[in-house]
């Protein structure tokens, strides 16, 4: 098997030395052929080049010419599996993708880790191209699934692992720390180790110290060994050197295999506040040390619970120390929980464990490989437009769909009124000249499989179809209708252009679909669920959608309003719609689908009674991902409004459906 790993970088931390066991592990234990890129250098270049070729790439998005061939050499051919290290390494699958090889990414992250470092370019990569994931606890398992919609027969949990040769106290430079700090071989140790950052806790590290020292306990010294990453380091480094444990505490920064500087006896402080599974924990439990931990901390908990320290009753500083004194008190009872944690370790976390783990999933993927890379080439054969009025969601529109597609697939429409919309679109779909043109509105957030499932089920139907459309959740009538999507036949679009109707129609997109199938061309309803419509919209935006039901769809908004009633307790959102519909009604004049009129008379109207909508804030791209939109398609099954607006509005006979041809 020819096997390629990417990691994000060459650095010093927890993510990078798993993945050097892991590379360890099968050279000893398989004849494959392994190559690493990586996405950056670093101090650990060179170990990862001593047992793989290696080829750093900082830049996939502008790799020269010839890349490829140069990452395929590092496997001796093609690769058959792709093995992304961390989340991270998905900035490197837009290239990748270009060997259609099935591609596994192991995540160690979690939510903090993925808001900082996973950007929603990256996270789209992730999602499109990852056929497997290797969550490494069951923490990082549910994040995926909860958080990014990822199937649970998708993932599997392997949790980290360290060697099963056991490692040596490297004595000689033990003794020159203790000797540089003044310390005697009996002082108590306490450990702390990663980055200087929130998110490991390397203040409430101090804060142990500090407690520690206000119980009267004077015999210890804290090391806490890893570099800053984060706003954190300045305000604490200056507020240890006023705190009363200054002389017990030492940052030590970056030092190479810290565990080899633990003994028994000593006790490892996992401060984190949010860690999906540290290596650390294990490597200072295979010295012989227990862990202790706050509760909630993340995979190492279960770790500790099962045997491999103890777990605080809360998650202050304080919590901790009442664990750490008896054990700096009793240093035999520090080592008798030392050799249990050992033993734990040793039993159920070496290579020994997780490498038969590794080689199963890997061997799967590439037993599966044809029926793995089915995919249809979505990039050759569509292009994507977003008809966009300054809806808030746009650029979350657009992040969903490169889960799907490319970016430079993606063309943004922002014209009124919606009859000069619908003929750009067309124009920019004729002009791309791909098989399929998907037709989007801003306001729909898509699921990340329904451009490959809507373009895979027309490209299965017959040369007269024109258009296909899916279903929407839509938040304001709370049930599933054809909304905001249209996957169009490129082929057909410039007879559709003619067939555009003048502007002053309230469906002037159904009207031109309906002069096509008069003309003998299809239009099928699918029961394929696009998505989200008219969630997070803008209060002015929500009330000019329901201006304009309130004439398209009047009996469905009388049938809807006790709803909009009781939520509007809860939800802003229904009382902009129940004012819009409100307007709407009340408006004797010629309503047009354009935003601009729409949103100067509704504003108009109301700021002459005082009333000025509020805009709400750009979105946080990081929270509008695919399970949001999973979480809530599946939260609407329980919605009281979907068993009455369901069957009245938009039934599920008529979900599917063929249009023309007296069909």
């Amino acid at each position: 098997m020819r096997l390629l790993f990417v990691g994000h970088d060459c650095c010093e931390a927890g993510a990078q030395h798993s993945l050097l066991r892991i590379l360890r592990w099968l050279r000893d234990h398989t004849d494959w052929n392994i190559g690493v890129l990586t996405l950056g250098n670093g101090p650990l270049a060179p170990v990862y080049a001593s047992l793989a070729p290696l080829l750093v790439l900082p830049d996939p998005d502008g790799a020269p010419e010839g890349t490829l061939d140069r990452i395929a050499a590092l496997t001796g051919g093609p690769p058959d599996i792709i093995c992304g290290n961390t989340a991270v390494s998905a900035r490197s699958y837009g290239l990748l993708s270009a060997f259609s090889s099935p591609m596994v990414t192991r995540v160690a992250e979690l939510d903090d880790s993925m808001a900082r470092y996973v950007d929603a370019p990256t996270q789209a990569l992730l999602l499109r191209h990852s056929e497997a994931f290797v969550a490494v606890s069951v923490q990082v398992a549910e994040m995926l699934t909860m958080r990014l919609g990822v199937a649970p027969d998708c993932i599997t949990v392997i949790n980290g692992a360290v060697e099963a040769e056991g490692t040596m106290l490297d004595a000689q430079r033990r003794a020159a720390l203790l000797g540089h700090f003044g310390l005697t071989p009996e002082t108590r140790l306490l450990w702390g180790c990663g980055s200087v950052s929130q998110r490991k806790g390397s203040d409430l590290f101090l804060g142990v110290v500090e407690t520690l020292c206000a119980l009267g306990i004077r015999d210890f010294h804290a090391f806490w060994t890893g570099y800053p990453v984060d706003e954190l380091a300045v305000p604490l480094f200056l507020a240890k050197e006023r705190s009363p444990a200054r002389h017990h505490t030492t940052f030590l920064g970056q030092v190479p295999e810290p565990n080899l500087l633990m003994a028994p006896g000593d006790l490892f402080l996992l401060t984190s506040r949010e860690d999906p599974f540290p290596l650390v924990s294990l490597e200072a439990a295979e010295r012989g040390l227990p862990s202790l931990c706050f509760p909630g901390c993340g995979g190492m908990e279960a770790f500790v619970r099962d045997g491999g320290g103890l777990v605080a009753v809360g998650c202050e500083p304080a919590d901790m120390a009442r664990l750490a004194h008896p054990l700096l008190e009793n240093r035999e009872r520090a080592v008798r929980l030392g050799q249990e944690a050992r033993e734990l370790v040793l039993a159920r976390h070496t290579m020994d464990s997780a490498g038969p783990q590794f080689i199963a999933l890997f061997e799967r993927l590439a037993s599966d490989a044809p029926a793995v890379s089915r995919r249809p080439g979505l990039a050759d054969i569509l292009t994507v437009v977003i008809r966009s009025v300054g809806e808030r969601t746009t650029a979350a529109c657009r992040a969903l769909l490169r889960q799907a597609v490319p970016d430079e697939n993606i063309v943004e429409v922002s014209v009124a009124p919606f009859t000069e919309a619908i003929r750009r679109s067309f124009e920019i779909g004729i002009a791309q000249n791909r098989v399929w043109t998907l037709v989007v509105d801003a306001d729909v957030l898509v699921r990340a499989d329904f451009p490959r499932e809507i373009t895979e089920f027309a490209e299965a139907q017959g040369d007269d179809v024109f258009v296909v459309q899916g279903l929407v959740l839509d938040k304001i009538f709370g049930l599933l209708r054809p909304a905001g999507n249209h996957l169009y036949r490129t082929a057909m679009l410039t007879d559709a252009l003619a067939c555009i109707p003048a502007e002053g129609g309230l469906r002037p997109e159904s009207a031109t679909i309906d002069v096509m199938t008069a003309r003998g061309r299809l239009f099928i309803q699918t029961p394929i669920v696009a998505g989200l419509h008219d969630f997070l919209q803008q209060p002015l935006d929500i009330a000019c959608k329901c201006f304009v039901q309130a004439h398209k769809h009047a009996p469905y908004v009388e049938k809807v309003w006790p709803f909009w009633d009781t939520l509007a307790e809860s939800d802003v959102d229904f009382v902009w719609a129940m004012i819009g519909a409100n307007l709407g009604l009340a408006f004797k004049g010629n309503v047009r689908i354009d935003s601009d009129f729409l949103r100067e008379y509704i504003s108009g109207f109301l700021s002459k009674r005082g009333v000025v909508p509020t805009p709400l804030p750009p979105l946080d791209l990081s929270a509008v991902h695919e399970g949001f939109v999973q979480a809530e398609l599946l939260a609407a099954q329980n919605d009281s409004r979907t068993a009455v607006m369901q069957p009245f509005m938009f039934p599920r006979e008529r979900w599917s459906h063929v249009y023309g041809r007296n069909r």
